[in-house]
């Protein structure tokens, strides 16, 4: 049995940083030589390891202590969650994220840890959709997103449109490339230029 599910890429076998940068490259770029308009949706989390909140899912005597080895499985748990209420949303036709690939196979959002990120088609009724799951989530388990420090970038989109989109979201309207788990995700990769490191 699976636990968690394949969108996120931390803390499970065979699975490696590298794997979710490239995977996010790959959808960002498939979605800009197709001409389609999409988001891609950042967001930030309110101090994740510290936010989880275990009221109503386990009868704990004891809380863990900061530093706690068992604090990112226990993250990664409950990110899950969220990664199961949009899979639920999107079988529903609530939320449609990019079609990749040949088979055309549905991609609403990718997890490393906490760092998380969703691509979307750009129907307002979804991104709305996104918030309150967002807030819901946030609402459950005491892990909210701070959308102050949330962005997001628009693939064939003017700035007009990416701007109306980021005011439905509550966010800021950023543009490319961006860094997603420390390297440039988006950018042109002829001139992304590495510093020394």
């Amino acid at each position: 049995m699976k636990t968690i599910h394949s969108t996120q890429g931390a803390f499970v076998q065979g699975r490696q940083i590298m794997d979710a940068v490239l995977i996010a490259n790959e959808i960002v770029d498939e979605r800009r030589r197709s001409g389609e308009e999409g988001v891609v949706f950042k967001i930030d989390f309110e101090k994740a390891y510290d936010h989880v909140s275990a009221k109503g899912w386990v009868k704990a005597s004891r809380g863990l202590r900061q530093g706690d080895p068992l604090s990112p499985f226990l993250f990664t748990l409950v990110a899950d969650v969220l990664s199961r209420m949009l899979l639920r949303a999107e079988e529903r036709n609530m939320l449609e994220g990019f079609r990749v690939g040949r088979n055309r196979t549905r991609v609403s959002h990718l997890q490393f840890a906490d760092d998380t990120i969703f691509f979307s088609n750009t129907r307002e009724e979804d991104l709305q959709t996104l918030k309150s799951l967002l807030l819901a989530f946030g609402h459950i388990s005491g892990l909210k997103v701070n959308l102050d420090k949330s962005n997001i970038y628009g693939i064939n989109l003017d700035h007009a449109h990416i701007s109306r989109l980021a005011e439905t979201l509550g966010c800021k309207a950023s543009g490319w490339p961006i860094l997603y788990l420390g390297l440039p995700l988006g950018g042109n990769p002829g001139q992304v230029v590495f510093g020394i490191l």
